[in-house]
């Protein structure tokens, strides 16, 4: 929190009347830093996926434990002095039921709603590589993957 209050306070020295933004996953070490948070940030961003239950199991704390009530506590209390807004990732648990989703986001107060979707990484070992290779029996522009060495 020490750096994050000298960054605030470096950027104020430079133009007192910047626009601050924090992006935060909503677990607070106090009511003060809380409290500072609120006062000292226009726009605060919390994580959250979705109610308690799918949110607790995509986003444990260290000891993972589900700690969304947390946030929900610490989100209103934010809201009271900043700008408040979720930045939600769209899970396989809450794909077909992103209504539901909206209405607790509703519930909770919130006027200010960013959705990602969750990228699945992609494949590292593969075993063979794709490559381009155009189809000269063909004599035509149409190209097809098939396996062999890039390049080729």
């Amino acid at each position: 929190m020490h750096v994050l209050r000298e960054c605030v306070q470096f950027a104020r020295s430079l133009n007192p009347n910047i626009e601050t933004e924090l992006q935060t996953n909503g677990l607070f070490e106090c009511p003060e830093d809380t409290a500072w948070i609120a006062r000292n940030f226009n726009m605060v961003w919390f994580s959250l996926d979705g109610p308690a239950e799918i949110n607790n199991k995509h986003r444990p704390d260290k000891e993972g434990r589900g700690r969304t009530r947390d946030v929900e506590t610490n989100l209103k209390e934010v809201a009271k002095e900043a700008s408040v807004g979720i930045r939600s990732t769209i899970v396989e648990e809450t794909v077909s039921d992103q209504v539901g989703v909206v209405e607790y986001y509703y519930e909770l107060g919130i006027k200010h709603l960013a959705f990602n979707p969750v990228i699945r990484p992609i494949c590292r070992k593969v075993k063979e590589t794709m490559a381009v290779r155009r189809d000269r029996e063909a004599e035509s522009s149409a190209c097809r993957l098939q396996p062999g060495k890039a390049g080729q």
